[in-house]
């Protein structure tokens, strides 16, 4: 490949990621649309019962407000303890070794010492 031909695959590459990331910026900013909603059947629009929990009420959001307000909840559970960990071996000593002198290899350049 030549300079040129490779100058200009990087600038079609580079030029494309930001066309790329323009686009992803304009589609992440844009306004949604708000869609009626259908209505549900009878049976499905009733809510099932909730269950008994004791929630402190907030104050309801503005419809101005683009917040989302959740009741604050608390949950409880247990945790199991971690056992004791085990008392670590004493290290081992290791043995002296034993090793013949250097020879050379019957095959190649090289030498090698063998050890027990």
């Amino acid at each position: 490949m030549t300079k040129a031909s490779i100058l200009a695959a990087t600038v079609c590459i580079w030029t494309s990621a930001f066309a790329a990331t323009g686009a992803l910026a304009i589609a992440v900013r844009a306004p949604r649309e708000s869609r009626p909603v259908a209505s549900a059947p009878a049976a499905m629009a009733k809510p099932p019962p909730a269950p008994v929990m004791e929630v402190a009420e907030a104050p309801p959001p503005k419809k101005s407000d683009r917040l989302i307000v959740l009741p604050t909840i608390e949950i409880v559970g247990s945790v199991a303890h971690a056992a004791t960990p085990k008392p670590k071996a004493a290290p081992r000593v290791a043995a002296p070794v034993h090793c013949s002198a250097w020879r050379e290899l019957d095959q190649g350049s090289s030498s090698v010492q063998i050890c027990d």
